[in-house]
């Protein structure tokens, strides 16, 4: 009788092993496919980050080329405005000096 006892237990074990292995070969084989989709999912999403990071860094490049082209033509705008104020006094003041050459003259011309 123990014999027929540990052959039915035997059966009983195989029929365990075949029920239970191959749905846990089916879901390791699910389990390592989405690892797998995971870890192509992560090196795209790291391509792209580094795409990303070199797409910041030219247009910082860019803003920090425009920041300094702004800063020389705000100099240039402030010398043009020094400039035209000077000339502005230079030429209020030549024409001052022609009203009164003008007038020397008038007054040579009187006295001759």
């Amino acid at each position: 009788e123990l014999k027929i006892t540990v052959g039915a237990l035997r059966k009983q074990l195989q029929q365990i092993v075949v029920d239970e292995i191959a749905p846990n070969n089916e879901a390791c084989g699910v389990a390592t496919n989405g690892m797998v989709l995971l870890r192509n999912e992560m090196d795209e999403q790291r391509l792209h980050r580094d795409e990303l990071r070199g797409m910041l860094d030219e247009a910082k490049s860019e803003l920090a080329r425009i920041k300094n082209q702004c800063t020389q033509e705000k100099e240039k705008w402030d010398k043009c405005r020094d400039d035209t104020a000077r000339m502005k006094e230079n030429t209020e003041k030549a024409r001052k000096d022609a009203i009164n050459l003008r007038a020397d003259m008038d007054q040579i011309a009187y006295f001759q």
